[in-house]
């Protein structure tokens, strides 16, 4: 039954329509790489960023510089032309970013406590494909991803030195729907649909090491500081339901395990005076030899890497002016992604000349001042995914990303004289 469906919902014939981000058909769908709000509008990056007006989504150890209880929250909206050789669709989308909160526990040795709720895969497509050979009208449709609930725990063991751990709970479903109908033939139409659940356990180890120069004894890289994370591997548990009416509606159930990679993560902030931050990232996850439980013929996940580069620039500090309070951002990222997707047979039927998946993205934003310590951010991101060679598609995205931050002191009341 398995076999049925992975040869049903492969592609290989021109599209009739699409809808949504075709890449997210595949594995766990599009992994969602969200830093904070502070960092989508520079590409991305941030290993290295602290501070206490920003919640670090992905290095635990950046935490430790919050010295009041923060939170944030944010939407994103994005817009997909998806363009193939047959002819181009337009999807337009509104996701949560999730929401996060950190509250300090002890001032003098960094130790804050974080926990957020963060999408980790988004699947949201719809496909259709004409067959002449079996004079049929095909539908793909598909939903749903991962989500993740993390606990997080910073801790500074000097004033320079900075480690963190956070603890993540992976949960959610995806969805695939395919249906057949059959048109000037006897043959009966029919559908089979397909949701896996996952559960699972996993760990993130962070660090942040500022003024390098006196680290390493090199006083002319006293600006630079550099943040790691490393991702450690885990498991989850995977438990499908099939749905088919080939087999009068009914319904399969199956339990397995489905893989996440190790991930490594670098990035260096460099401050070349107080009111400027460069950041620079790299990100890879080792999805080469991952088993995954739910996956198509046509794709093999290969090792991902992401490249970010970003600008942060405050015009003056305790202005007067409204617009020289604001932070205006800007960057770029490439990602390399897990997808190598192939649309080729040899004489054996099996898939060929896999094409690596790659995006590009500019990005810029604006941080709002809104209060004394509260920020409304503004993130554009504008690019390109895939590739229109060997049958694939190319995506044209763009996203906007509209967020809040603020500190407990939005909660305060004041006694009226």
């Amino acid at each position: 039954m398995k076999k049925i469906l992975l040869v049903l919902l492969a592609l290989g014939a021109p599209l009739l329509f699409a809808g949504g981000p075709i890449y997210t058909r595949y594995g766990y769908g599009d992994l969602l790489f969200y830093n904070g709000s502070r960092s989508y509008a520079m590409g991305g990056g941030g290993f290295a960023m602290l501070g206490d007006n920003f919640i670090s989504r992905m290095n635990p150890a950046s935490l430790s510089q919050i010295i009041r209880t923060r939170f944030s929250a944010g939407l994103d909206f994005s817009r997909y032309t998806t363009e193939s050789t047959s002819g181009a669709s337009t999807f337009m989308q509104a996701a949560f970013q999730g929401m996060a909160l950190a509250v300090p526990l002890d001032k003098e040795y960094g130790i804050v406590f974080s926990f957020d709720a963060t999408p980790y895969s988004a699947v949201s497509y719809t496909v259709g494909r004409s067959d002449t050979t079996l004079n049929s009208t095909q539908e793909y449709f598909g939903g749903g991803g991962l989500s993740t609930l993390n606990l997080g725990l910073s801790v500074s063991i000097s004033p320079t030195i900075h480690f963190g751990a956070k603890f993540h709970y992976y949960y959610g479903r995806t969805n695939q729907l395919t249906k057949i109908d059959f048109s000037g033939s006897d043959r009966v139409d029919y559908s089979i649909d397909r949701s896996v659940y996952y559960s699972g356990l996993g760990l993130t180890l962070g660090s942040v090491i500022q003024d390098i120069g006196s680290f390493i004894q090199m006083p002319s890289l006293s600006k630079l500081d550099a943040g790691i994370i490393l991702g450690l591997p885990a498991t989850l548990q995977a438990r499908e339901e099939v749905t088919s009416s080939v087999v009068s509606d009914t319904t399969f159930l199956s339990d397995g395990t489905s893989g996440l990679p190790l991930s490594f993560g670098i990035g260096f902030l460099y401050r070349p005076n107080e009111r400027t931050n460069l950041v620079a990232d790299l990100f890879t996850q080792k999805w080469s030899g991952v088993s995954l439980y739910s996956s198509l013929p046509n794709f093999k996940p290969q090792n991902s890497l992401r490249i970010s580069v970003g600008v942060e620039f405050l015009p003056a500090r305790d202005a007067v002016s409204y617009w020289q309070r604001v932070v205006y951002r800007a960057g770029a990222t490439y990602n390399s992604t897990y997808n190598n997707i192939s649309t080729q047979t040899n004489s054996n039927g099996e898939y060929v000349n896999g094409e690596t998946i790659t995006e590009a993205l500019a990005t810029a934003g604006l941080g709002l001042p809104i209060s004394v310590d509260a920020r409304l951010n503004l993130g554009l991101q504008a690019g390109v995914r895939g590739t229109l060679a060997n049958g694939l598609q190319r995506d044209t995205i763009v996203r906007l990303s509209l967020s809040i931050s603020g500190n407990e002191l939005w909660f305060l009341r004041f006694d009226e004289e």
